[in-house]
Formats: C-alpha cells, structure tokens, sequence
C-alpha cells in the first residue's frame, strides 16, 4: 500500500542566519523515506525537489540560504508502491 501522508509541517527559524529548520509528522510505518520539495517567494507554489530523507526522519535543517527570503515547503512519503499525497506547506522566511 501507498505510505500514509506526513503532517503538521512547520518551518522554523533559528537564530543563526540563512538557516531554516523543518519538522512533520510520521504518519506511516511503510515510507523508505520523504522528500522534501521547496519554493521561493511569499506563498510561491513552484515547487522543486530539494532533498530526500531516510525513513523515520521527522526533521531537516536547510542551510545556505539567502537572507531575509522566504520560502516554502512541502514533504511527501515515497515507498515501491508510489507515494503519499503532500503534508500541509509551510512558509518561513530567513535572518
């Protein structure tokens, strides 16, 4: 079966500059993994594919970004049967 959608994705930013930091909820027990997709711009909805993470991995901190830009993201679980609709986007926006 299809990898449950993760959920409650919030984008924080920490205190350090071009730095933001992501965290979801696992809904599934069945993902090898997530990937993460971005967009750039207050309420953008291109999204690009960014990075994949391992399964169980709930957070990931995107470094080197430019300053004072905001951007947005979205998470989706993939396993060998396809993958998961999308969690909620969240925006942020750096030091």
């Amino acid at each position: 079966p299809l990898p449950a959608a993760p959920s409650g994705l919030t984008v924080t930013v920490p205190s350090q500059n071009g730095r933001l930091i992501l965290n979801w909820t696992d809904n599934s027990s069945t993902e090898s993994g997530f990937k993460i997709e971005r967009c750039t711009g207050a309420n953008c909805t291109s999204f690009a594919p960014l990075v994949t993470v391992g399964a169980g991995v709930t957070t990931y901190t995107n470094s080197n970004l430019s300053r004072r830009v905001t951007y947005g993201y979205r998470v989706y679980a993939y396993n060998a049967s396809g993958n998961s609709a999308y969690s909620n986007v969240s925006y942020a926006t750096t030091r």
